[in-house]
């Protein structure tokens, strides 16, 4: 809940007390990372992001598939940067895509 509204506070005190909180999905699979992009929250993004205890949240998929960079990929935000997403972005390291996740939230649009 409060990766959808971007309450960034929030999200800090229950990752920092509840730890193992970041691996509750939802009925459609989606960790924070995933509603936190779905909802463009860009903060929670980049506080999301920057934990290093949270980057399986960049690789898990949803119940359709989807990791949240390749909702990066179809979202507005994305699309006016006109970046593209190839293959070879989605099996890139963890921190090529913590860059790419940090040139889209510090672009404006």
């Amino acid at each position: 809940m409060a990766s959808s509204l971007g309450n960034c506070e929030t999200m800090k005190v229950l990752i920092e007390l509840c730890p193992g909180c970041s691996d509750f999905i939802d009925n459609k699979g989606r960790n924070i990372l995933h509603v936190a992009v779905e909802n463009k929250k860009n903060k929670a993004i980049e506080i999301i992001v920057r934990d290093k205890s949270l980057t399986n949240l960049i690789d898990q998929k949803d119940k359709d598939g989807n990791t949240p960079i390749h909702l990066l990929d179809v979202s507005d935000q994305f699309e006016k940067m006109g970046m593209l997403l190839t293959p070879l972005d989605l099996k890139s390291s963890y921190d090529q895509k913590r860059r790419l996740i940090k040139a889209i939230l510090t672009h404006p649009v």
